[in-house]
């Protein structure tokens, strides 16, 4: 499939299956895109039309779906002589990458299971926490020579190197051994002199399975790794930046013709690494509910955020109330509500807000959630179609965007203790992430939050399994993730797990990450690629070349005779739906897309 991604989705119209062409952002985090994705749309050859509308009814069925979740290549190309992709050729050990090939810096380790020799503990210290992305917590072994650590990498996969991050007991003497059944074992690394800290190691080998095999402790202590991280070949050059001389009010980038990719790539060549660290958090001292802080040397304005999801929230005055989210989704009618979400972005631009904080597309799995209102129900073919529009609405009117809060975040015994609710990679896939994918492929939203909640173990703003394999490789989502209010619990794993905004205040995001990357836990590529995505979606908004006049002391009726008729239609016809009384509903004719 080369560049691009092929989804098959229902036009939110009149339910025909058409094929949704994503180009790819140029610069994805974890592998290197960073240009605005496009989403273009062609009728199918009827054959394929045929077995793409089958898979939407699948999935409305919630029934698993049936191909490759880490491609998302549902159908086979229709050329019949596809391009093979290319192999590349192990490289000894030691040696670096064959041309045209790079060495990572995506830990492919983060989340794996991970299994040891032995703990000190039995219930804290666990090998997990080597591989958690959260450089303050550790695995321990037992006081005794030889343990080892071993991560199931889940395939085959071509490793380049890795890197040990260890306590102060530390092994003196370690291999690093991979293998492919989890029994014969070869060692691509050794040393007898180690002395600790962070040790980057170099070299090539294909496994599924890779372990440290410490054989000498240098303490009398066990030994204890922060972390145990994998890195492996990619064919994309990581993003480079943070080590500019910082902005002069020189900015050649706005309003400039150069693709959006080339833009991004100068803005990160001037910055510095405290410039980036601004644009990773909120700022906390704004009149809006949420802030990202301008930079003016760099002409970056700054990210006004407003509540929703049902009109420009926080008591702002001059705006349409509309209804909630559960009479939405009692319309079944997608085109209606991207009128509305027409009509709530041209309120949310006129008050100045730049990101709207919604739709919210949560699933009612159990009726005592507070927030049940908001979202669009407990079925989620139905949720991610009114999401896809809500989304396609707001973002015609030059407003991004959040849509929350990535997943599973709908109960009430969470962040209360950080209750631990374990979902089976089946629901996750069929129930939780489908509406959140479900408007990556049809609207392309700018960005999403993460919650409270804690899945797998793993806080949200911290799920690897849920930000980076769900919705940036699987879906191919090419903006950017912002923590709930006060939900980024580790500043350096929310980063390393897929988050690239902590909101609400910087706190010690800018000193976390600086010391993240001098003592390796965290990879400097990985801040770049994170400003990347939100200069992406900042010079797709037009928030360079032109930005948002209104603020929220602009008074008047902001959305006017459209907003109201809108709203009440909406709201009439949701109820009627919602009474379920075939007398009740009033005769009209399927909305269309203005």
């Amino acid at each position: 499939m080369g560049d691009r991604v092929r989804d098959r989705v229902p036009d939110p119209d009149i339910g025909r299956c058409r094929d949704v062409d994503h180009d790819l952002l140029d610069h994805d985090r974890h592998r290197g895109h960073t240009d605005v994705g496009r989403l273009r749309q062609r009728p199918l050859h009827p054959d394929v039309r045929h077995r793409a509308c089958d898979r939407v009814r699948l999935l409305a069925l919630g029934v698993q779906r049936q191909h490759d979740r880490r491609r998302y290549d549902p159908d086979p190309d229709p050329d019949p002589t596809p391009t093979p992709t290319p192999t590349p050729t192990p490289t000894p050990t030691g040696g670096t990458p064959p041309p045209g090939y790079y060495c990572g810096y995506q830990d492919l380790a983060l989340g794996q299971p991970t299994t040891a020799s032995s703990t000190y503990s039995a219930t804290g210290n666990l090998a997990s926490a080597a591989t958690d992305g959260d450089p303050g917590s550790r695995w321990e072994s037992a006081y005794s020579d030889p343990q080892w650590l071993d991560v199931d990498l889940g395939s085959a996969t071509q490793i380049c190197g890795a890197s040990l991050l260890w306590e102060a007991a530390y092994a003196s003497a370690f291999q690093v051994q991979v293998s492919n059944d989890n029994a014969t074992w070869s060692t691509v690394f050794s040393t007898t002199t180690a002395t600790g800290g962070t040790e980057a190691l170099t070299f090539s080998a294909t496994a599924r399975y890779i372990r440290v095999y410490a054989t000498v402790r240098a303490t009398q202590w066990g030994d204890s790794i922060l972390e145990f991280r994998v890195f492996g070949l990619t064919t994309t050059a990581p993003i480079t930046g943070g080590n500019g001389n910082g902005g002069n009010g020189n900015c050649p980038w706005v309003n400039s013709t150069a693709p959006v990719a080339q833009r991004v790539q100068q803005v990160l060549n001037t910055m510095n690494q405290a410039e980036e660290f601004t644009m990773l958090s909120g700022d906390g001292g704004s009149s809006y509910i949420g802030q990202v802080a301008a930079i003016p040397n760099l002409c970056i304005k700054p990210i006004n955020m407003q509540d929703g999801p049902t009109g420009v929230g926080d008591g702002t005055g001059g705006v349409t109330a509309f209804a909630d989210g559960e009479n939405a989704a009692a319309t079944f009618d997608p085109a209606l509500i991207q009128q509305e979400g027409a009509a709530m972005g041209a309120e949310f631009a006129g008050k100045g807000v730049n990101v709207s904080l919604g739709p919210t597309t949560n699933l009612v799995r159990d009726p005592r959630w507070g927030r049940t209102y908001e979202t669009y129900g407990e079925d989620p073919y139905l949720a991610g179609q009114i999401t896809s529009a809500e989304v396609a609405g707001l973002q015609s009117q030059g407003v991004q965007a959040m849509v929350k809060h990535v997943a599973a975040y709908d109960q009430e015994q969470y962040p209360n203790g950080n209750n631990n609710e374990t979902v089976s990679e089946q629901a996750l896939q069929e129930l939780y992430l489908a509406p959140f994918q479900s408007a990556i492929y049809q609207s392309a939203p700018a960005s999403f939050m993460c919650s409270y909640a804690v899945v797998n173990s793993a806080a949200s703003c911290q799920n690897a399994d849920m930000q980076i394999k769900g919705l940036n490789n699987e879906a191919n989502f090419g903006g950017y993730i912002t923590s709930d209010w006060g939900g980024d619990y580790n500043n350096v794993a929310s980063v390393v797990g897929g988050m690239e905004i902590g909101m609400p205040f910087p706190g010690s995001i800018p000193a976390d990450m600086a010391a993240a990357i001098a003592n390796g836990t965290l990879s400097q590529y990985a801040v770049n690629a994170a400003v990347a995505r939100i200069l992406t979606q900042m010079f797709a908004f037009g928030m360079f070349d032109n930005p948002a006049t209104g603020s929220l002391a602009t008074s008047g009726d902001l959305g006017g005779a459209p907003a109201d008729r809108v709203a009440t239609e909406r709201g009439r016809f949701g109820a009627a739906e919602e009474q379920r009384d075939p007398a009740a509903q009033p005769e009209r004719q399927p909305s269309r897309s203005p």
